[in-house]
């Protein structure tokens, strides 16, 4: 089953995965949390990068592992991969 691709869903993950990563509670973690903070290096993103591709069905390129900075950026190329995954049904048009 797929979990929700909800931003706060997603962020509640992605915010327990680091927590347990890092061992430190959840509640420490924000959305502009910087990981270097979390003292995040190269092989935690790694890590975290297949826990969230097992999670979500999705493939994270590795060189979007480069470019994060802080929670907020995997959450939204978290959301981005889902979104190009699944792009959302177009609005029907209302008739004149």
């Amino acid at each position: 089953m797929t979990p929700s691709a909800d931003f706060d869903t997603i962020a509640a993950q992605v915010k327990a995965l680091l927590a347990a990563a890092k061992q430190r509670p959840v509640d420490d973690i924000e959305l502009d949390t910087a990981l270097e903070d979390l003292q995040v290096d190269s092989l935690d993103k790694v890590s975290l990068a297949f826990d969230i591709e097992e999670a979500y069905s999705i493939s994270i390129p590795e060189s979007a592992l480069s470019t994060v900075r802080s929670v907020r950026d995997i959450v939204n190329g978290v959301q981005t991969q889902l979104q190009q995954r699944n792009p959302p049904a177009e609005t029907p048009k209302e008739c004149a």
